[in-house]
Formats: structure tokens, sequence, C-alpha cells
């Protein structure tokens, strides 16, 4: 079987578990963290187990990981309904700049984005994976827009998302895809200066659950600062 076909099929069966308990929030979504987690770490510490000072890598990767997967569960069973629509923005962003990345990079990349850390990576995969993002930023912005608009049988009040219209929501999104990018070529950095080519094989076709988790953890950085700043 090849290897994309791989991939197909086990998204095909992990992506609506995991949208699932997304969707369902409350303690199932704080398990389903703390278990990815516990996986993730356990991951970074054998991929940096050669580390001279690999004490000091096991902190900075429970540091790493640990922040955004308790702050995305955090946000999750926020009851204030604000954002925790960053938690589906954060997946939707994520997913679809990977898929936006790999396909256009496949079919059009010709210049590499980073050739010393991630050979595969194209700045076309990149735009690919943006234009992917800004798409998906913008239906999710009117899906969830209205569902506010249904639920307060009304406009006001309703007509943003966090409170960005939808223009300056699309350029978060593309915000968002490039910092997806960076996770992704931080991760790739930590294997290559470690000579280890996949987080795991927990995953069959896409590897270790931290090598599908590294451009979740960077935005889910990325939004932590903005709830600190504007939260």
């Amino acid at each position: 079987m090849s290897e994309l076909k791989t991939r197909i099929i086990s998204a095909a069966i992990l992506a609506p578990v995991v949208l699932g308990i997304v969707w369902n929030g409350g303690i199932p979504f704080v398990l389903l963290m703390g278990v990815c987690f516990v996986l993730m770490l356990r991951e970074w510490i054998t991929i940096t187990r050669s580390a001279p000072n690999r004490i000091v890598w096991a902190i900075w990767g429970a540091i790493y990981i640990g922040v955004p997967c308790a702050m995305l569960a955090l946000f999750r069973v926020s009851t204030d309904g604000k954002w925790d629509e960053m938690v589906y923005l954060t997946i939707a962003v994520v997913w679809a700049t990977d898929i936006g990345a790999y396909f256009v990079g496949r079919k059009f990349g010709k210049h590499k984005l980073a050739p010393k850390i991630s050979p595969k990576k194209t700045w076309e995969g990149l735009i690919g994976g943006m234009v992917c993002a800004a798409v998906s930023g913008l239906l999710m912005f009117y899906v969830l827009i209205g569902g506010k608009n249904i639920a307060a049988g009304c406009r006001i009040n309703c007509d943003s998302l966090l409170g960005f219209q939808w223009l300056p929501f699309m350029v978060l999104c593309v915000f968002l895809a490039v910092i997806a990018q960076i996770g992704d070529l931080y991760e790739s950095w930590v294997k290559r200066k470690f000579g280890v080519k996949d987080s795991g094989n927990l995953i069959p076709g896409h590897g270790g659950l931290l090598d599908r988790m590294d451009g979740i953890l960077s935005v889910a950085w990325a939004i932590t600062i903005l709830w600190a700043i504007v939260g």
C-alpha cells in the first residue's frame, strides 16, 4: 500500500474520533489532551535521549508540549463561549495548512523552503497551505457567526469572531498557517539534530503523534499569547 493511501486511511479513521471528542468537549477533551501530552512527551524524550544535557531537553519538552495542551483544554472547557472557538480554529487551520502544503507541494513544489532542515518542504507548498488556511478560516467564520446569529435571533453583536471581522480573521488564519509551518520545521530541526527520522510509529503513514501535532502545538502557543494580550 502506498504511503499516501496509508495516510488517508489513518486520517479517515482518526479524524472523526478526534472531532467527536473536540465537539463534545468537557472531561473527554481534557483527558484527550492529557493522553496527547504523555505520548508526545514520551516521543520527545526518546528523540532527545542522546543529548548530553537530556534533562534540560526533557524539561523544555514538558513546557513546549505541556503549555499548549493545557491551554487548549482550558479554552475548550471555558464557559464564556468565546475562547473555545479558538480550539476549532487551531485544528481547522493546522489541518488545512498540512493538506494544502502536502498536495500543492507534491504537485507544484520546486523551490525548497528549508532544505537543510526539511528537504521536502517547498515555498509553493507553504503558499498552498496559507491559501487553504485562509479558505478554511473564512468558512469557519461564517459557520460560527451563523450559529451565533441563529442562537441570538438577530445580528446584534454577532458579526465578529473574537473581535475580528471576516477579513482580519482571514489574515489571522494566514499568519497561523505560517506559525504551523514554523512549528513543523522546528520539530524537523530537533529530529535532524538527533538523527531521528520520525518521532515514532504510532500512526501508520504519519509517524509519531508529535509528527502530527507539531503544527497544533505552535499554533496553540500563538493562540495562548493572543489570549494573554487581549483575553
